[in-house]
């Protein structure tokens, strides 16, 4: 396999999500680093709540996490509910879990997007469980109840900045010339600055970033990103590592 020149990537994903993303880079040829700017941490799933969510017709997943950290609650309470996924990252864990997806947004990957499905137009009162991290700021249970179905929001799991002194370990094994950063999600980059600011690191600020969304690529230049700023149309890792080596082999073409 022809090496890339530019191949050094730093992936700053949540564990375990960023590891189909560091074993495709390195499929690719590509060497990688890993920052995990965020920690998740399983939230408990009551029995109540457990009951809820089996009683409910349809279920909507707003992360990867969100599944990991609660399908061993769900598994034996799944009965033929409709799945819904904000993004094909979220689908691919829900498939590899062994629960089929049935809807997933064409594209615009959001709550947004979600709520605009035809399902919940053709589909009245709807009972619906909505699965997601403490952190979410998802307005979608308001903008389906107001079209007239009941929701119940699901908190599966906190997400924490990643501990300074864990943070400094894994940095001072990373190279400074690093050929690109990924980030994957607001939350993510507000962290991987963060943590940037603390640890006095100005040459992640730097180097080429890609995120994966237009607000991530315009709240990267607010935060005072220098490089070029990249932007998959997704989260999903076979997005993301498509969108490296498109922007890699077109360096490469005219270096």
């Amino acid at each position: 396999m022809k090496q890339a020149k530019y191949k050094r990537i730093l992936v700053t994903q949540s564990n375990p999500n960023q590891n189909h993303l560091l074993t495709l880079l390195q499929r690719h040829g590509y060497t990688t680093y890993s920052l995990p700017c965020t920690q998740v941490t399983p939230k408990k799933i009551s029995s109540f709540t457990q009951k809820t969510a089996q009683e409910a017709d349809t279920w909507i997943f707003l992360s990867a996490n969100a599944v990991r950290c609660c399908h061993q609650h769900l598994r034996n309470h799944y009965d033929d509910q409709t799945i819904i996924a904000i993004g094909p990252a979220t689908a691919r864990t829900l498939e590899e879990l062994g629960t089929p997806v049935d809807y997933l947004p064409e594209d615009n990957f959001n709550s947004e997007s979600i709520a605009k499905l035809n399902y919940f137009s053709t589909h009245t009162n709807r009972k619906i469980s909505i699965f997601s991290g403490n952190q979410s700021t998802s307005n979608l249970n308001s903008t389906l109840n107001r079209l007239g179905h009941t929701c119940k929001k699901i908190i599966t799991h906190s997400t924490q900045i990643i501990e300074i002194t864990k943070a400094m370990t894994l940095i001072e094994q990373i190279p400074t010339d690093i050929d690109a950063i990924t980030s994957h999600s607001l939350m993510n980059l507000k962290h991987l600055c963060s943590t940037a600011q603390q640890l006095k690191q100005p040459w992640i600020f730097h180097c080429p970033l890609l995120v994966v969304s237009k607000k991530m690529a315009d709240c990267a230049l607010e935060y005072g990103f220098k490089s070029p700023i990249l932007e998959s149309p997704d989260a999903s890792a076979e997005s993301i590592t498509s969108t490296l080596q498109n922007w890699i082999n077109h360096k490469e073409t005219y270096a």
